[in-house]
């Protein structure tokens, strides 16, 4: 296996917990977070954990429409 392909696959297995951290934040943010600031800026946290999810979603889209 190459570098390229080793890294796919680890950051493949590691969107589901970026995900469940995308969830944990964001319901922090919601339901216990009182402050209005601080529940904007722990959305925005919560998106931040979500890009690498992100990012992985489109590549393996990306690979799918390349093998059609």
């Amino acid at each position: 296996m190459d570098k390229i392909t080793k890294r796919n696959k680890f950051l493949t297995t590691l969107a589901p917990f970026y995900f469940a951290a995308f969830l944990i934040i964001f319901w922090l943010a919601i339901y216990k977070v009182d402050d209005r600031l601080w529940s904007f800026l722990t959305m925005v946290i919560a998106s931040l954990a979500f890009y690498p999810c992100q990012v992985v979603i489109s590549n393996k889209v990306q690979e799918i429409k390349k093998s059609e």
